[in-house]
């Protein structure tokens, strides 16, 4: 969700100056989290996959590495290769909360509602509710489970809501 690239550049050296050299990348230059490209030059892009599920579960903070190896032929043999470090550091992605999240209640009639509610975060083990019980309000309790089972009970004695016209 920020930087989602890096670029960096190889040197080589080689005492046969005519030497035409070409670059290869291990595995194409697919890493676990995005890819790698290089030019003639030893210049390389690296290009995170922002859509991918494995980066977006990084939590706000947890890093991981991709690793992709470049050589550099001569064209007459001799070789160089060089691993390529890239560190990817997870951002925090907003929960996303749906389902049944509205209620009635009646004076002296219905004094119950809930529902249920689901969430849902790219970030892995996030998508959890926090449990409350009885959480008072204005006319009111309000609770929600770890499942998202939410209830909320009118106080029905609370002269506010006896005083609520027809």
């Amino acid at each position: 969700d920020g930087t989602t690239t890096a670029t960096g550049k190889l040197d080589l050296t080689d005492v046969d100056v005519n030497d035409k050299h070409t670059w290869t990348l291990g595995n194409g230059g697919k890493g676990e989290y995005g890819t790698l490209t290089v030019d003639n030059k030893g210049n390389w892009t690296y290009t995170l996959n922002n859509d991918s599920d494995k980066v977006q579960a990084l939590k706000q903070g947890e890093t991981a590495t991709d690793k992709i190896t470049v050589t550099v032929d001569d064209g007459h043999g001799g070789t160089a290769t060089q691993t390529i470090v890239i560190t990817i550091t997870g951002t925090n992605d907003a929960a996303v909360i749906t389902g049944n999240g509205a209620g009635t209640v009646k004076e002296d009639d219905t004094l119950t509602t809930g529902g249920k509610l689901n969430v849902t975060d790219k970030d892995a083990g996030e998508a959890v509710f926090n449990a409350q019980t009885n959480v008072k309000g204005e006319h009111g309790t309000f609770s929600i489970d770890k499942d998202g089972n939410w209830k909320y009970d009118l106080n029905n004695s609370d002269p506010k809501v006896q005083a609520l016209g027809v």
